[in-house]
């Protein structure tokens, strides 16, 4: 039962749109791709409850699904909804039209609610400005917004102080401040051709993928994202921890939502960060312990260990996120989950046997076991909380990921 997958070497395959953004810990392209045509046959139903920016989406609707993904981070939902863009923009027109508004006096948009130290150069404050005020005043259908507006995102995160190795909010080094004086018009216009390029060569996908905004711990969101239809295929990679002790999904994401939310037609409100990580996995901490069976079979960390609760509310909420998916589950589905073994508080956590024991109370049984050598996703396996750069006493993370596909009869 127990195989190991190979890693992917260098020849990598990619999703559709996969560059479009660095959006942190997102399931390797060559992964997606792989499960994909193991598990999925043209017609296949396919949910995927922690979809983030839509890779196992891409890759399953490439061969024919009709996919549907759901995600607690509105930035998530759009650089998903960005990679299913069918219009290929005029990249010639859009920034001969750009031009006009370079170098023109608008008054600064707030893109920091809340911060006491901003992340952006005056310069490029400026720039970001104009940028801004340029695409209000394109029109443009819906797709080819989210599109554009997902290379914003991604330029907002390049221009900025955020250390680039990293996704919580770690400044540069002065001295690396001082060097940075990226334009945010030419990183923008770089990246808008390069992914105008990969829309070019084609990969359109044979199903078809929806993606959006929604809790799949709240039964009400899913049944709203599924409208009402039923699968008999999940393909996840979820959280491996809460988003405070492990990812921090949160920080960089805001940074980008402070500009996004000035676009025109996107509907997409500004969320702090610790807005956004409470509505990850674990975030709102109001699991008891005694909500769980003794997580000490999962996560040795002890009673006094701080970091217990945080533990205990993740698994809490993952439970109630495998119990609600099962709802919409036929009855002879398959589930996959692409999970790891992350510290937290200094110990594992051995989320597979956790999901292994959830996932047969619902009448999921284990088919198969695969590890895979952990690359092509971007997470450290070495941390350091305090972000620095000089690390004494590193804290490895991972190493692999499992792979684990459950079946019900």
């Amino acid at each position: 039962m127990h195989n190991r997958m190979a890693p992917s070497g260098q020849n990598r395959k990619l999703t559709r749109l996969s560059t479009i953004h660095p959006y942190p810990a997102m399931i390797a392209d060559e992964l997606a791709i792989a499960l994909a045509e193991k598990y999925v046959v043209p017609g296949a139903k396919v949910l995927d409850p922690f979809s983030g920016t839509g890779r196992t989406l891409t890759a399953a609707a490439a061969l024919g699904a009709d996919c549907v993904g759901m995600d607690v981070n509105p930035l998530a939902v759009l650089i998903a909804r960005a990679k299913i863009a069918t219009a290929s923009p005029d990249v010639e027109a859009l920034m001969r039209r750009s031009r006009q508004f370079r170098g023109k006096s608008f008054a600064y948009l707030e893109f920091e609610p809340g911060r006491k130290v901003s992340w952006f150069s005056n310069s490029v404050r400026t720039e970001l400005t104009e940028i801004v005020n340029w695409l209000n005043s394109e029109s443009l259908n819906r797709e080819t917004r989210n599109f554009l507006a997902a290379i914003v995102s991604a330029t907002t995160r390049e221009v900025s102080y955020c250390r680039k190795d990293q996704w919580k909010l770690h400044r540069m080094s002065l001295e690396s401040r001082s060097k940075h004086n990226g334009s945010a018009w030419e990183v923008y216009e770089r990246r808008l051709r390069r992914a105008a390029g990969d829309i070019s060569r084609g990969g359109m996908q044979l199903g078809s993928m929806r993606d959006y905004l929604g809790d799949c711990t709240r039964m009400a969101d899913l049944r709203r994202c599924a409208k009402n239809q039923t699968f008999n295929l999940l393909i996840t990679s979820p959280p491996y921890g809460d988003s405070r002790s492990t990812v921090s999904y949160g920080d960089v994401s805001s940074l980008c939502l402070g500009v996004l939310q000035h676009l025109t037609g996107l509907n997409i409100s500004f969320f702090s960060a610790s807005n956004l990580d409470r509505r990850c996995l674990g975030g709102r901490e109001q699991a008891k312990v005694s909500e769980l069976e003794d997580i000490g079979q999962y996560w040795a960390g002890g009673s006094l260990n701080p970091a217990r609760k945080r533990v205990s509310s993740f698994l809490s909420d993952m439970s109630k996120a495998c119990t609600q998916t099962n709802r919409l589950m036929d009855k002879g589905a398959r589930a996959i989950f692409v999970v790891s073994r992350r510290k937290v508080g200094g110990r594992r956590l051995y989320l597979d046997r956790f999901l292994s024991k959830e996932m047969s109370k619902l009448g999921f049984g284990l088919e198969g076991v695969e590890k895979r050598k952990l690359e092509g996703k971007n997470t450290p396996l070495i941390i350091n909380s305090g972000g620095s750069v000089n690390v004494n006493i590193p804290t490895p993370t991972m190493r692999e990921e499992i792979i684990l596909c459950f079946s019900r009869s």
